[in-house]
This record gives structure tokens, sequence and C-alpha cells, in this order.
């Protein structure tokens, strides 16, 4: 290979590995900002920046991982120009999808999802991404079904899928499923892990069950709170001449 296809090649890669860097120092390292502008504006043409960068910006849009400003319109604007300068890239077209998301645009976003699957319906580095918009964008059974078809072929499928298997469990009211579900998904860097837990938690219960725990618990009580009166009388007795 040689000549511009190669060196668009090389400088995907090179975004691919720069932004992936970025996504992750970012928050510490403010001065990184200039490395991916420098990337962004000599290399214009290269669709997977414009991309990256829209997913970034909608990542911190919607969990405020980083002291920046990220308008949701940029992240679209940004992930728009990746598709249209790489129609074919199915990453893109998942990026835009993930931004149509936020901005509430069900029918363009699945519109995208769809486009995404037919560029590569057996991909294992999307399938389980593709899923994941699928399901939250309304199309429950075919989305979790590739989210699942995921999880079985690939070993390293992303975990934050469990988060729309779970919405989908608590959806159906199935509630003890959505709690063993979220002890899957392991993100205890963010708020999401413990708040889909406690969430579930009590509804996980039946109401005789929930019965039997608070009897419990008062049992439990009166046989502490007897305990400790017990260990007083004793102390005040031991030190009464």
């Amino acid at each position: 290979m040689s000549g511009k296809p190669f060196l668009l090649l090389w400088r995907q890669r090179l975004a691919r590995f720069v932004l992936r860097t970025f996504f992750i120092f970012f928050a510490k390292n403010v001065q990184f900002r200039p490395i991916i502008e420098g990337l962004l504006f000599s290399e214009p043409e290269c669709g997977l920046v414009w991309a990256m960068l829209g997913r970034l910006y909608a990542v911190n849009y919607s969990l405020e991982l980083m002291n920046l400003v990220t308008p949701l319109e940029d992240a679209i604007g940004f992930a728009e120009k990746g598709v249209s300068l790489n129609p074919d890239n199915q990453r893109a077209r998942v990026i835009l999808a993930f931004t149509r998301l936020f901005s509430n645009e069900i029918p363009a976003g699945l519109a995208e999802v769809e486009q995404a699957l037919a560029l590569n319906p057996n991909s294992l580095l999307f399938m389980d991404n593709i899923g994941y918009l699928f399901t939250l964008f309304g199309d429950w059974e075919r989305g979790t079904a590739l989210i699942r078809k995921a999880i079985k072929l690939n070993p390293y499928y992303n975990i934050s899928v469990h988060y729309v298997l779970w919405v989908d469990l608590v959806r159906q009211e199935k509630y003890q499923q959505a709690y063993l579900e979220t002890l899957n998904f392991r993100r205890p860097m963010l708020f999401w892990d413990p708040l889909i837990k406690a969430a579930t938690l009590p509804r996980s219960y039946t109401d005789q069950t929930l019965h039997k725990i608070r009897r419990h618990c008062r049992t439990d009580y009166r046989r502490t709170e007897q305990s400790r009166t017990e260990n007083r009388v004793k102390k005040v007795s031991a030190e009464t001449p």
C-alpha cells in the first residue's frame, strides 16, 4: 500500500491512539488539548478524528468528567463531519448515533444505527455498542439480542451494556433479575454503579420477603438492646462495693 490511502490509514491510527490517550489524561492535564487541536486542524480530512472528538464531547456533556465546556451541538457537528468525510466508517456511524441519543433524535439515531450495523453485521468490535444504542432507542428485542450475542462471542465486550440490559429488565418489572444484572455493571468511578443497585434492590424483594426482613431487623434490634442493658447492669453491679 502506498500514497495517500496509506497516509490516511496512518493518520487514522495515530488519531485513534492520541484520542484514547487524550480521553484518559485530559482531566489531569489540560495542556494536552493543543495536541488534539493541532492534529484536528492539520489533518481536517481525517473523518475519524472529527468523529472521536464528537464522542469525547458527547461523553463529557453527559457525565461532566472534565472541567470543560463541551456543548452537545458541537458534539453532533463533529460527529456529522466525521461521517460526511468517511461514511463507510462503522465507528463514525456509531458515534453519530450516540450523539443523536442525547439530542433525543430517535428516528435519525435509529437510521444511523441501522447503517452502522449494515456496514458489518458481524463486527465483534461494535456489536455490543450497536445493541446498546438499539435498546436505548427503543428497539428492545433486537438491541438486547445483539448485546447477548456480543457477550457470548467476545470476552472483552463493553461492560456498560449491562446498564441497558438492566433498563430493559426494569421496564418489564423483573426486579430480581434486574438486580442480578447490576452485579455485572462494574464502573466504580461513576455514580451509575451504586445508583442502579440502590434503585433496584428494594424492588427486587417481594412484600412477604420485605416483611420477614423487617421482622428480623426488629427482633435483632431488641436482642441487641437487651444485651446492652444486661451488660450495663453487670458493669454497675461490678463497680458497686
